[in-house]
């Protein structure tokens, strides 16, 4: 059994957490650990997630936005080269009971490095992930960004991207700060770009379930989320490495 690390952030979820955390508890799949982050939430967020043994909280003295609160979770927490890293929103689910086995059973049979998948959203809409062709995915950073939830990555991947870039430019704006929005995009283009077209797994099957609301970063900041997108469109691109 592949052990499952779920990086959970969230900025005043209270209404959703509840059902974030249960639907982890609930799986029919016991080896995983999920870490929450709490952005210093000015709600009653952190009150709402129940206890699990498999559970621990993180809380910010000051916001830091999700993609710095990922990477801080991921380089503190206590990982092997083989954990499967996932990633799942605090106002966000997962979708079904069986989601965790799915995963593993997923990396036990294809051997991928880095998988993405299909999601469904709070309106009943199917996402619009498909899976990318050879010729898509070498132009990964001009086309269609098509890897979205569920996200999971083997944290040897994650490695590789600070090996590649020790400051982590490919994280940072022109001034040298995180991105504030997009950290999809930022995170997951230089993973694919270092598993590989043969190492990359699309999964049709839904198993994440997206909350459409107000605080989504499309709503609140659409063009600075489509600027960002776009800076990190015209970065070096990462070599893809044999793990």
């Amino acid at each position: 059994m592949n052990r499952l690390i779920f990086i959970v952030p969230f900025y005043n979820v209270s209404r959703f957490i509840n059902e974030c955390a249960q639907s982890l508890i609930q799986q029919n799949y016991t080896n995983w650990h999920a870490i929450f982050v709490d952005d210093k939430s000015t709600d009653d967020s952190v009150a709402k997630i129940p206890f699990d043994q498999r559970f621990s909280l993180v809380q910010n003295r000051t916001r830091k936005t999700a993609l710095p609160n990922i990477h801080n979770a991921i380089m503190n927490a206590d990982l092997d080269d083989e954990d499967i890293i996932c990633l799942l929103d605090g106002d966000d689910k997962l979708a079904k009971l069986d989601v965790c086995s799915y995963i593993n059973d997923l990396y036990n049979y294809y051997q991928p490095l880095v998988t993405y998948g299909q999601y469904i959203t709070s309106e009943g809409w199917i996402g619009h992930c498909r899976p990318y062709s050879p010729l898509t995915f070498e132009l990964l950073r001009r086309g269609d960004y098509l890897a979205s939830s569920l996200r999971t990555f083997k944290f040897k991947v994650y490695k590789e991207i600070l090996n590649q870039d020790p400051l982590l430019y490919c994280f940072k704006d022109k001034h040298g700060n995180m991105y504030k929005m997009t950290y999809d995009v930022a995170m997951l283009t230089p993973l694919l770009e270092i598993a590989g077209f043969d190492r990359v797994l699309f999964n049709p099957e839904p198993l994440y379930y997206y909350r459409l609301h107000n605080n989504n970063d499309h709503v609140i900041n659409g063009a600075l989320q489509a600027s960002v997108a776009n800076e990190i469109a015209n970065k070096k691109k990462f070599n893809c490495v044999a793990l």
